[in-house]
């Protein structure tokens, strides 16, 4: 049994009050109608969170000052600016306006992701060390199998290429890079052939 009995009650009220409104969307609802909605959700948790039954003249006060701290909210983080304007726009008019701030800016940061994603995606990827230190060798050897090129590998552990050796790989020294498996030098060995 929980000891935060009072508070697991409230949190049970809140999630509640907010799960209303996250799992009732209507389609083809206006964006008023969205914003009355979020702003029911809010003063029904702010309500819950006071411990406020069913009285409407407690909710009455209760709604007022949950729309006074909203309007007079004033936060300095970037991060919270559009959330409080649109709190505000919905506490004032009603009209719309905050779930379309809201909307837009979510448009806004996933325009931003993907062109940053676009961005790294069209750059090219710089080829790791010792996969170029492989193709130098090949091209030195054109006939090195796999068992001369791993001795050879092993002999320059330490060196301005190869930092460490494990069992299963050789770590490169910039750590940007992965290291190169053991197991998978017969394919960079065909890969510098070809």
């Amino acid at each position: 049994m929980s000891l935060n009995k009072p508070q697991d009650d409230v949190k049970k009220a809140i999630d509640r009050a907010l799960g209303d409104f996250l799992h009732s969307e209507v389609t083809g609802e206006s964006n008023a109608e969205k914003e009355q909605a979020l702003l029911d959700s809010i003063l029904k948790a702010v309500r819950a969170r006071q411990g406020v039954g069913c009285d409407p003249e407690e909710w009455v006060k209760v709604d007022a000052a949950t729309i006074k701290a909203i309007l007079n909210s004033d936060t300095d983080d970037p991060a919270l600016v559009i959330a409080e304007k649109a709190l505000r726009r919905m506490a004032t008019d009603q009209s719309g306006g905050g779930v379309t701030l809201i909307e837009d800016d979510i448009e806004r940061r996933k325009k931003a992701i993907s062109t940053k994603q676009s961005k790294v995606a069209s750059k090219p990827r710089r080829k790791n060390p010792i996969a170029i230190r492989i193709e130098e060798i090949v091209a030195g050897t054109p006939k090195i199998s796999k068992n001369s090129l791993m001795h050879t590998l092993k002999k320059e552990v330490g060196g301005d290429v190869i930092e460490s050796e494990t069992d299963d790989e050789f770590m490169p020294r910039d750590r940007k890079f992965r290291g190169i498996k053991k197991s998978g030098l017969r394919n960079h060995l065909l890969r510098a052939k070809k």
